[in-house]
């Protein structure tokens, strides 16, 4: 009876079948763990046994049970594996917080940490060795050697660097190395090969120099979907561009319009980037084709020239599409030159540029799983960077953050930030940047002198519990935004207007949300180069309550009446709320038609703060700290537009929250209050 019980439990009926492996293209750039069953230490982040943390796995074989892994940063085959499957874990795979793709057998070769390639004849590692027990991070020296990218030619990946002036082209497949090396006045040596000076190149295996100019498309089929336009009455309203479901639904991090305005770019978490068409009034014939596969969690999307950069944890891609055949034959590193660790919580969040081109973008700090503190920090951990417009140079923009998903470059080069809540974030706050600012968080400061942050402003959870990224309104074919700031939440799904005013050199204000529902998150934002509509973008990751997976919706005006608040200025005797339009003057001169309260945060190093009662006092165990404040008088401007609460309670406060039910304008203000003007 036993042994019919064992038979039963392996019948191919009852068997479960194992997962297919993601379908990432020929290969996957991720950090990866080399030593099967590697134990991780939650306190510093390491792992016990070798890591790569810039790395690309090349695949062997369909089901991943042969291949090799490529350093970047080192410029050397790290590891190569046979008879076992790559185990797909990390937050994009099964969601684990900690481990990322690890191999499942023993390495059937490895090579020594530090630099593939000599310099005058040393492989002595230059890098700092900062974060002990880590590996040291980051790329080589540009003299010493430098990854430019990789090419795809069907299965085979050829990777291209320089060794000082040198070029080289170098692939490893099942049958073992290629290389091609460039003409050289200097001997260059590697860990297994010594190139002579010579005026010609040298070829070891396949001549790779013949496959870099495009090779057979991978994925042919288009996708084809149709949009759904939103019928909702009012102003505004949410049409979906539907997103194909195979062979996954894409999460969107991130996307940009072509200049002929019909196409768009999308990048995705799982390391796609898709093309769609068909992106006009009715959305009724949207072909979507992949474009890239294989890229380290891209979180974000510029098309400059109509070229598409994308930024991962690992560099900003420059994709290029060599033989016109719709899908990226090479993957330009662009820019790599910040450090990295193994860190799972650390994500290269949006791509914006500034009017002089300049790209920007945020580099989380490595959270530790649980959400409390950070693993080792690295020099670029917890940083806006802001890349040269040929992406040859880099600097720290500004520190102090902790996983702000999400930025906004304004037209004439503003930068603004979210952030999320937890180590030295009180609430979730919206930060106006400024060039070498602190902007809250400790761990991240990197030296820059330290200081309660004064946001525009704080937001409680229900408001925005994780921050996305904002955008300007440049079209004047939205309604009556043309030149304000908008806000999203990834959190909430939601975005918010931002009403913002300066006082004594101090920006400061809240936000009022628009009442809309998205397919996803919202998370990126783009307006339209022709229609001048905004789109929305997003995915459902942990911290959401996005519906789905991902969404990409637009949001149009429909020329309708808007009445919304659109300014706040805070002074001595109370609030001026300005509105796109005239109130009713009756309702609104009534103090009975509002009430406002106000509490605050305290900012330590704990995990986000509780909320604490403005005039110090404590409050009984189960008594809400947030503070009411009388509303004396509402009177109403002789335009109708603009309505002043007299408020006898009115100070500078963390979080107030003022809330009105006017005809056609119910609405929540959520704002920060630094200094009181006039």
């Amino acid at each position: 009876m036993i042994l019919l019980f064992a038979l039963l439990a392996l019948s191919p009926v009852q068997a479960k079948k194992p997962k297919p492996p993601p379908d990432t293209g020929p290969f996957l750039s991720a950090s990866f763990i080399l030593k099967p069953d590697a134990k991780f230490d939650n306190g510093t982040g390491n792992f016990d046994g070798p890591t790569v943390a810039r790395g690309v796995a090349v695949k062997f074989a369909d089901d991943w049970s042969a291949g090799a892994i490529f350093d970047c940063d080192t410029l050397r085959w790290a590891a190569g594996w046979t008879g076992g499957p790559l185990k797909f874990t990390g937050v994009i795979f099964d969601g684990a917080h900690g481990p990322c793709p690890t191999l499942t057998v023993p390495p059937s070769f490895t090579s020594p940490e530090g630099p593939g390639w000599a310099k005058d004849g040393s492989f002595e590692d230059p890098r700092e060795d900062s974060i002990k027990p880590l590996p040291r991070p980051g790329p080589l020296p540009a003299g010493w050697a430098k990854y430019r990218g990789l090419y795809v030619h069907g299965r085979r990946v050829i990777f291209k660097y320089t060794v000082g002036k040198t070029e080289i082209l170098d692939s490893r497949d099942a049958d073992g190395r290629s290389l091609w090396v460039g003409p050289s006045d200097v001997e260059l040596k590697s860990r297994d090969l010594t190139v002579p000076p010579r005026a010609t190149p040298h070829v070891v295996g396949v001549d790779l120099s013949a496959l870099i100019k495009g090779g057979p498309g991978r994925y042919p089929d288009v996708v084809e979907t149709k949009g759904v336009l939103g019928a909702e009455p009012g102003a505004y309203v949410v049409d979906r561009l539907t997103l194909p479901e195979k062979p996954r639904v894409p999460r969107v991090g991130g996307f940009d319009f072509f200049a002929d305005g019909t196409r768009a770019a999308l990048c995705t978490w799982d390391g796609d980037v898709w093309v769609v068409s068909g992106i006009d009034a009715k959305l009724e014939s949207l072909k979507w084709r992949r474009f890239a596969t294989g890229l380290h969690q891209p979180l974000g999307l510029r098309i400059v020239d109509d070229v598409i950069y994308a930024a991962g944890h690992d560099q900003i891609t420059r994709l290029r599409d060599l033989d016109g055949d719709g899908e990226a034959d090479a993957y330009e590193n662009f820019h790599n030159d910040w450090e990295l660790t193994t860190a799972f919580h650390v994500f290269a969040f949006d791509l914006q540029t500034d009017p002089a081109g300049n790209f920007y973008f945020a580099f989380n700090a490595p959270v530790r799983s649980g959400g409390g503190g950070f693993h080792k920090i690295t020099k670029h951990h917890g940083t806006i960077l802001k890349v040269s417009k040929d992406g040859a140079t880099s600097e720290v923009y500004a520190t102090g953050f902790r996983a702000n998903n999400g930025i906004g470059v304004g037209p004439n080069g503003e930068v603004t930030s979210g952030d999320n809540e937890g180590s030295w974030v009180p609430k979730c706050p919206l930060h106006w940047v400024k060039p070498g600012s602190f902007n809250g968080v400790v761990d991240s400061a990197h030296g820059v002198s330290t200081a309660e942050p004064k946001p525009v402003c704080w937001m409680p959870k229900n408001v925005d519990n994780s921050g996305g990224g904002q955008v300007w309104v440049t079209s004047d074919r939205w309604g009556a935004f043309k030149g304000d700031l908008l806000h999203m939440s990834y959190g909430t799904s939601s975005l918010y207007k931002v009403l913002m005013e300066e006082v004594d050199g101090q920006r400061q204000g809240g936000v009022v949300k628009f009442p809309l529902k998205f397919t996803s998150s919202a998370m990126r934002a783009r307006f339209h180069p022709t229609d001048g509509q905004l789109y929305v973008a997003g995915l459902r990751g942990w911290q959401s309550n996005a519906a789905r997976e991902g969404g990409f919706d637009r949001v149009r005006y429909t020329g309708a009446p808007v009445l919304m608040p659109t300014g706040l200025k805070a002074g001595k005797a109370g609030v001026k709320i300005t509105f796109t339009g005239e109130v009713d003057r009756a309702a609104a001169a009534d103090p009975e038609r509002y009430a406002v309260s106000a509490w605050n945060y305290k900012w330590t190093s704990n995990y986000g703060s509780g909320e604490f009662p403005v005039d110090g006092e404590p409050r009984k165990k189960g008594e809400a700290a947030a503070t009411p404040w009388a509303v004396k008088s509402a009177a109403v401007s002789a335009d109708g537009r603009t309505v002043t609460l007299e408020l006898p309670d009115i100070r500078p406060v963390h979080q107030m929250r003022i809330q009105m039910k006017l005809p056609g304008a119910s609405f929540e203000i959520f704002n920060t209050i630094h200094a009181l003007g006039e």
